[in-house]
């Protein structure tokens, strides 16, 4: 049975109860006082079980509540982790990428800095080849004009 039941009743048999004039005083029921104290006595094991039970269960549902929560921080702190290695990575491969890219282009500039003396070199040994060339083909022209010079002059010498 209900205590707060029990309890209304009490409350009634006092209220319903003969007052007795200027001290205030009301005479009950006693038996039937007794009888709901009776009563109380009989439900109390039964609500103070219900108490535990019930706090019990709040216990269960506050211990499990903190697992989950237990639960995700852990989760939610290993994903951070993981983000944050991930992130260190991904600047690592940065850094990685961009040093190879320099050394790339250094290496480049170094190809095509060495490109250029090799051309210039080839270019000035050909100059110099037909330098030597055109000095031959020139003296070769003078021999070939004077020794033409030559026979005109034995020509006209001789008259022929």
């Amino acid at each position: 049975m209900d205590i707060m039941k029990i309890l209304d009743e009490m409350e009634e048999l006092v209220d319903s109860g003969s007052r007795i004039p200027l001290v205030g005083k009301v005479l009950i029921d006693a038996e039937g006082l007794l009888e709901c104290m009776d009563r109380i006595r009989a439900s109390l094991p039964e609500e103070i079980k219900q108490a535990k039970f019930l706090n019990m269960e709040r216990e269960k549902v506050m211990s499990e509540a903190q697992r989950r929560a237990d639960r995700i921080l852990e989760e939610a702190t290993n994903q951070a982790k993981k983000l944050i290695s991930e992130e260190q990575v991904l600047r690592q491969a940065q850094i990685e990428a961009e040093e190879l890219l320099e050394q790339s282009r250094k290496v480049s500039n170094e190809i095509k800095q060495g490109a250029r003396l090799y051309a210039n070199d080839v270019l000035h040994q050909l100059e110099l080849n037909l330098e030597k060339a055109l000095y031959t083909i020139k003296k070769g022209r003078e021999e070939l004009q004077t020794q033409q010079q030559q026979q005109q002059l034995q020509q006209q010498r001789t008259g022929t």
